[in-house]
């Protein structure tokens, strides 16, 4: 991707308890092949009653981490995160990736997504190839498209 201006990519997780999964999820993260510095975490955790909080704050003291006292449910913590990365970004050049926290990331995704929508600037959304954890060869997820008479995906 050479003379292509990396933005800054905001990735947004939600947790409730399963830190093992989350673990995984941001180690994958902290490896991809995407600049540290053009990379702000924003993890929203769901009242966890494991050590999910405590992990999350010793092992990634630079993420943003917002910590419900209820469990919010995915939609309203990935809102509760977007609303925070729009206030403090505004209209800027920057990425929003929401993610499952039981995400393992191929190091080349990040880079392939911004890729993916440089090539297509009036994209909207774009998506990663997606694979079954327990069999990674097999395909769960492989694109699809948008009906926006009927409203469906």
């Amino acid at each position: 991707m050479p003379g292509l201006k990396l933005p800054m990519l905001h990735v947004l997780l939600v947790t409730w308890n399963h830190w093992a999964d989350t673990s995984e999820c941001l180690t994958s993260l902290a490896v991809a092949d995407y600049p540290a510095e053009r990379i702000q975490w924003w993890i929203v955790d769901n009242a966890s009653s494991d050590e999910t909080v405590s992990a999350i704050r010793a092992t990634y003291p630079a993420a943003h981490l917002i910590e419900n006292t209820w469990n919010a449910g995915f939609a309203h913590a990935m809102n509760q995160a977007l609303q925070l990365v729009l206030a403090g970004d505004g209209a800027g050049e920057s990425l929003c990736l929401l993610l499952n926290n039981d995400t393992i990331l191929d190091p080349a995704m990040l880079r392939t997504l911004v890729a993916a929508l440089a090539e297509k600037p009036d994209a909207g959304i774009v998506a990663p190839t997606i694979y079954y954890a327990s069999e990674r060869a097999r395909l769960w997820y492989a694109g699809g498209g948008l009906d926006p008479v009927a409203c469906r995906a």
